[in-house]
């Protein structure tokens, strides 16, 4: 399936919005999340999303949203996180 650029925005806020409420999370729970919402139908959109948001990613598209899981765990990236 095809997304449109605001589609995809849209997925990409409800992650921030799922990050900044768990602090990090994996990659499979995000996706889950997201399909059962009814926002994506697959988990590889959610991967294009969060690649394209994390610059240590070779498909890093400018805006550095998301840290590259080393441990599994995605987060925010330290400029993006906000205090609660």
């Amino acid at each position: 399936m095809k997304y449109t650029k605001d589609q995809i925005e849209l997925m990409e806020a409800k992650i921030i919005k799922l990050l900044e409420e768990n602090g990090e999370m994996r990659f499979g729970k995000i996706a889950k999340l997201l399909i059962h919402s009814g926002m994506a139908e697959s988990s590889f959109i959610v991967s294009i999303i969060l690649q394209n948001g994390c610059k240590e990613h070779k498909n890093f598209k400018g805006n550095d949203l998301f840290t590259s899981p080393k441990t599994g765990m995605w987060r925010l990236s330290e400029g993006r996180e906000l205090t609660k």
